[in-house]
This record gives structure tokens, C-alpha cells and sequence, in this order.
């Protein structure tokens, strides 16, 4: 009996044929079953969106060379690289978004397009190396909440908060100067944000989280420690 044989090369040609946005639409396809049928575990009413982002080496061609360009590494010959981020459910373990872009973009810039996909019921939950202005801006025009670790010394009032030994304390935090051209570029609101400012504790060590969930008896503060940590589950 004949069979039907495919050889390596028809495979690639035929997979060259695939468009990406097919897997975007499927995966959206999926995520909205999942929430609208499977009801998703959720904090305080609210879903969970993590951010993060990481580079990665790719494979050295010509193609791939000029759309992500080239950059000299730690270790071994130039080659190029790409910024990988992604915004993922951390209570359902879920990715809602995804995206692979030149090491150029930086990683707020992705953030800010994971973004598209939020929803009013959403809680960013950002690293240290996210906070800005505009960017926290960007969430609140979403309708959406947020939820970060900051360095004590990224905005004067934080500092001020960070050394004072307060647990905790609601701010109006006003435009920074490196946010105003991008707040301008995005049409974003430039009035001061209420913000709250809340200490942790591990260890030993003191953290700072910034978040819009600014009732304290809604959201007490001993809720916090926890929700941070949940930012990747085991």
C-alpha cells in the first residue's frame, strides 16, 4: 500500500505559510471561554495580571539581524536580541499576552501595549523596575487598578514615606518631568494621582508598594504582603 511521504523541506515551506496572528486570535478565543465559563479565581473580585519581561538570544540570520539588531552579549560573538514580555493571570495561570520585540523597546513600552487587553476587574501587578508616571497614569485611565513595588529613593515622596517608619500612607502624587512628553504623546490626564504608599516586611528588610487601592478598610493593609508574593505562583 503507497504512502504518503512529506519530507522536512515541504513541512517548512508549509509552516513559513502560518500567520502568527492566528495563535494571537486563538489564544484570546480561549481566554474569553475560560473566563466566561470556567469561573476563574479572582482577589477581592478582582483578576490578577502580572508583567514581566526578559531578553533572549535569537538565532543569527540575516532577517532575523536586521529586524531585531544586533547587540554584543556578557559571554560569546554579537547577536541578536530580543525583549520577550508577558502579562499572565497568576491565580488562574493563564497568559493573556504576549509579545517578542527588539531589545530596543523597552520593557514599559511593552507593558503599556499588554495593556490593550485589560479590563475594569483587572490588578496590574508590577516589579520594581516598572513604576512610572505615565505609565501608572495609563492604568487608572484604563479603569483598572494597580499594585507595584518601588524603590525607596524613585520619587521624593516615597523617600520621605520610606524613612519616615510609617506602615502606611495615602499621597497625591503629582506629574513627574520625564512623564510629561509621553503623557502628552498618549493624550493621558496630567492632575495628580491619590496613591497609597504601604511598608512590608520580609525578613528583616522593609519594602515600598504603590497602589490605587486607597480604602484602607476595603483593603487593610495586612492583605498585602501576600498579594505582592502572589505576583508568580510556585
Amino acid at each position: 500500500m503507497a504512502k504518503r511521504i512529506v519530507s522536512k523541506a515541504s513541512l517548512t515551506k508549509a509552516r513559513m505559510k502560518l500567520k502568527f496572528e492566528a495563535f494571537v486570535e486563538m489564544n484570546l478565543h480561549l481566554i474569553h471561554y475560560f473566563d466566561k465559563h470556567l469561573q476563574p479565581r479572582t482577589w477581592f473580585g478582582f483578576r490578577l495580571l502580572a508583567v514581566d519581561g526578559s531578553t533572549t538570544r535569537l538565532p543569527i540570520t540575516e532577517s532575523i539581524a536586521q529586524h531585531f539588531g544586533v547587540w554584543n552579549g556578557r559571554q560569546g560573538a554579537p547577536s541578536p536580541m530580543a525583549r520577550v514580555s508577558q502579562l499572565f493571570d497568576v491565580l488562574n495561570k493563564v497568559t493573556v499576552d504576549a509579545l517578542i520585540k527588539p531589545k530596543s523597546i523597552g520593557e514599559r513600552e511593552l507593558a503599556a501595549q499588554h495593556f490593550l487587553n485589560v479590563m475594569p476587574n483587572d490588578l496590574i501587578l508590577l516589579d520594581i523596575g516598572y513604576p512610572a508616571w505615565w505609565l501608572f497614569k495609563l492604568i487608572l485611565s484604563l479603569n483598572t487598578e494597580l499594585c507595584a513595588r518601588i524603590s525607596c529613593t524613585k520619587w521624593k515622596v516615597v523617600h520621605k514615606f520610606f524613612r519616615s517608619g510609617l506602615p502606611e500612607k495615602v499621597i497625591d502624587l503629582p506629574i513627574h518631568a520625564t512623564s510629561v512628553a509621553q503623557c502628552k504623546k498618549m493624550g493621558l490626564d496630567t492632575t495628580a494621582m491619590k496613591l497609597r504608599l504601604i511598608r512590608i516586611e520580609n525578613d528583616g528588610k522593609s519594602a515600598v508598594l504603590i497602589t490605587s487601592l486607597i480604602d484602607t478598610k476595603k483593603y487593610p493593609i495586612d492583605i498585602f504582603n501576600d498579594l505582592y508574593h502572589d505576583r508568580w505562583p510556585l
